[in-house]
């Protein structure tokens, strides 16, 4: 009588850890892009500031003034 012998199966790929996976790098690219974008945004936001002059003199012995310009009504 001839021996009959079984087939080796291998077991099969579970498929949850590929999920687990593949779901795993699209939240790190998504939190990236996110990173990305903000700092770009602070970049192009932080160009806009306008400069303020500011005159300077040396130090002198002498009487304070100051000119206001305005419009409008004076109320006391």
């Amino acid at each position: 009588m001839p021996e009959t012998t079984t087939p080796v199966i291998p077991p099969p790929i579970p498929v949850k850890k590929k999920k687990k996976k593949s779901r795993k790098k699209l939240l790190w690219i998504i939190g990236l892009l996110l990173v990305v974008i903000i700092v770009i945004a602070v970049i192009i936001s932080g160009g806009k500031e306008e400069l303020i002059t500011v005159q300077t003199e040396k130090i002198m012995k002498r009487n304070i003034t100051q000119i206001v310009t305005a419009t409008g009504k004076i109320q006391s």
